[in-house]
């Protein structure tokens, strides 16, 4: 993985960082067309971007921020073949609240299209169409997902941090036969 953190973009110190990486395992990986075939290698790439966007008068860690991730996965042995994630968000949003952030994120996660075939032929070879969904021996065909989250990250403490969420899901696990779904969680980190 290759880093470069540039000290001033445009004039203004702001906080950035970028990083493009690669992996390559010479572990046995399983087709994901054929569950007996196998290859001695796999390899993943990524690019990772954060950047500030614009400061606080009074405070030049505030202001908004964005994120980007992209992903792309060997073809031949992974599930996932790419994933993509944007983020925004806005750090001391409220100025009671200079560590707190308000955040928006998107992600979009490609199925390989070689698992749809290989799902798509299973159900032909036992007779069955997507309008048989409910069957059990129905072998669910899956093509992307697309989530969306909206948090506020609440730093109590400088050792405790709460992050409330709401997310919605188009597609869970990629299926187009499940329904979208709405989802509210919490992460909590505590440092000692």
């Amino acid at each position: 993985e290759l880093m470069w953190k540039p000290e001033h973009l445009n004039q203004q110190q702001r906080i950035s960082e970028y990083k493009v990486g690669a992996l390559y395992s010479t572990a046995d990986a399983t087709s994901v067309s054929s569950t007996t075939k196998t290859y001695d290698a796999k390899y993943s790439l990524w690019f990772n971007a954060i950047q500030q966007l614009s400061q606080n008068r009074t405070d030049p860690k505030r202001g908004l921020y964005m994120s980007l991730n992209l992903v792309l996965n060997d073809k031949a042995t992974t599930t996932i073949q790419s994933t993509q994630q944007l983020a925004f968000w806005y750090k001391g949003f409220f100025d009671l609240r200079p560590q707190d952030q308000v955040g928006l994120a998107l992600g979009y996660y490609q199925i390989n299209s070689k698992v749809t075939d290989r799902q798509k032929t299973i159900n032909q070879a036992r007779g069955l169409t997507d309008d048989q969904y409910n069957n059990v021996i129905y072998q669910p065909v899956q093509n992307n997902e697309l989530n969306v989250e909206l948090n506020y990250t609440y730093h109590w403490s400088p050792a405790i941090m709460l992050r409330p969420n709401l997310q919605y899901i188009h597609q869970p696990g990629g299926v187009k036969n499940i329904s979208d779904a709405w989802v509210a969680g919490l992460t909590m980190r505590i440092n000692f």
